[in-house]
């Protein structure tokens, strides 16, 4: 459970953040959340008071909440779910339930929308619930279901600790372990966004740290909400040499912030030594350099290159241009 919350927070979010008018909708309250903090962590533990306080109380009254309030407060649960996912592992099972009670009213009803049966689908695939994933094929598109049909691939095994989705054979998603040094000195990248696309791209050209990051001490990954079987497909065409793999279930990387991308994040002997997030003003190829070379992947001695568009620098040059 990631809820690594600063004291500043915790004392402001002991006064009443969801004044008690109960004529306000939950998306006034999603409203609220998103103006209290940017941090994944801080807008977790206000998903899990407003739940508390307000979203079990209103599940267990769904037949009497009018239509709108219904579609309301599926957005809301979605919402929470796709946080949990990076920030409070604990409540990904309360949200995704939740979800669930709403379609199941709004079926009674009648009145599902296409966009909330295929929300809580993706939901499903994502928290690797995939009997009841299967019975969503005939409530959405063919087109739909298609999108999400490998990793529901029947009769794959169950691996214990680590484990993550990776490109077979003609571009087919393989469920695999994830397999660490036995002596604890390995790097895990998070990767999902276009900044973190640009590091991997810059780190290619270095040719002291291609050769370590595109090796078995280093496993690149993404979070177990990327459903999007296209974003490793576009990352293996792009970046061949760094495997990617998408987590099979996030809470399986303890001490890896899934929330936050590109971040590095380097172990020596099991225990998680430095963490460097972003990319560019503070982050950059030096920085994965000297922190390589703290876990011991990397010698003083390798260090007096660097990258300059995929071609090494001679060091000697390089303090000559100084001069």
């Amino acid at each position: 459970m990631l809820l690594h919350l600063s004291m500043a927070f915790l004392l402001s979010t002991s006064a009443d953040v969801f004044p008690p008018d109960h004529s306000r909708g939950v998306w006034s309250d999603l409203a609220i959340i998103r103006s209290q903090s940017d941090e994944p962590s801080d807008r977790a533990l206000l998903f899990a008071e407003l739940y508390q306080r307000r979203l079990a109380r209103e599940l267990r009254n769904l037949p009497a909440l009018p239509e709108a309030e219904l579609h309301d407060l599926f957005l809301v649960l979605d919402a929470a779910s796709r946080l949990s996912s990076v920030a409070d592992y604990a409540r990904r099972a309360d949200y995704l339930d939740g979800m669930r009670a709403v379609v199941e009213e709004l079926g009674r009803r009648g009145t599902r929308r296409e966009l909330e049966l295929e929300k809580y689908l993706e939901a499903l695939v994502a928290r690797r619930r995939f009997d009841d994933a299967r019975r969503m094929e005939t409530l959405v598109d063919p087109s739909v279901f298609r999108r999400y049909s490998g990793f529901m691939q029947q009769g794959w095994r169950v691996f214990e600790g680590r484990s993550g989705y990776t490109l077979g054979r003609g571009g087919k998603l393989r469920h695999r372990a994830i397999e660490l040094p036995d002596d604890g000195s390995y790097v895990v990248v998070v990767i999902g966004c276009h900044i973190a696309d640009r590091a991997a791209k810059a780190l290619s050209l270095d040719p002291r740290l291609a050769g370590i990051l595109g090796g078995p001490r280093v496993v690149w990954l993404l979070g177990d909400a990327e459903t999007d079987v296209d974003v490793i497909r576009q990352w293996k065409q792009d970046f061949p040499v760094f495997k990617a793999h998408i987590a099979f279930d996030n809470a399986s990387w303890p001490g890896i912030d899934l929330a936050s991308t590109p971040s590095f994040f380097f172990f020596r002997g099991g225990q998680l030594v430095q963490t460097l997030v972003g990319w560019g003003a503070t982050v950059g190829p030096e920085q994965v350099a000297d922190a390589f070379e703290t876990i011991g992947l990397l010698q003083p001695s390798q260090k007096s290159g660097s990258s300059a568009e995929g071609r090494p620098v001679d060091s000697r040059l390089a303090e000559a241009g100084r001069r």
